[in-house]
């Protein structure tokens, strides 16, 4: 298993945290529709891949 998860990895780690820890994915989604340029998306993908990476090398 590879330290570095895909965008698929990511995208889905961000949609199951914001959903239990935050505005839920469609809010977050919506801010980038309606042109609101907040950086929510950004932080809730980089908070993925961070935990993402962290659960991988515990792992190891």
């Amino acid at each position: 298993m590879s330290l570095v998860p895909t965008d698929e990895e990511i995208e889905a780690k961000a949609r199951e945290l914001t959903d239990k820890d935050g505005p839920g994915w469609a809010a977050v989604v919506s801010e980038e529709h309606t042109q609101l340029e907040t950086g929510t998306k950004g932080y809730w993908l980089k908070m993925a891949e961070g935990v993402l990476r962290a659960e991988r090398r515990y792992a190891l």
